[in-house]
C-alpha cells in the first residue's frame, strides 16, 4: 500500500515526465522535490511545468 503522500514525491533529475504522472496521480497539484538523500530541494506546480514547456523542454527534461 502507497503511503499518502508517497505518490507526490519525485527524485531531483528524474524526468519531467514522471513529475507530470506524479502530479495526475496525486490530484493535489503539487509534487514535492527531493535529492536521492531525501533532503527536500524545491516544489513543482502545472504551472511550473506549463511554463518549462514554453522555454522549450520536453517530457525528457531532468528536473534540476
Amino acid at each position: 500500500m502507497t503511503k499518502p503522500f508517497e505518490v507526490c514525491r519525485v527524485r531531483l533529475g528524474s524526468p519531467l515526465q514522471q513529475a507530470l504522472q506524479s502530479l495526475d496521480d496525486s490530484a493535489l497539484g503539487i509534487v514535492v522535490v527531493e535529492e536521492p538523500s531525501g533532503r527536500v530541494v524545491g516544489t513543482l506546480t502545472d504551472g511550473d511545468v506549463r511554463r518549462a514547456f514554453l522555454k522549450g523542454a520536453t517530457m525528457a527534461t531532468p528536473l534540476d
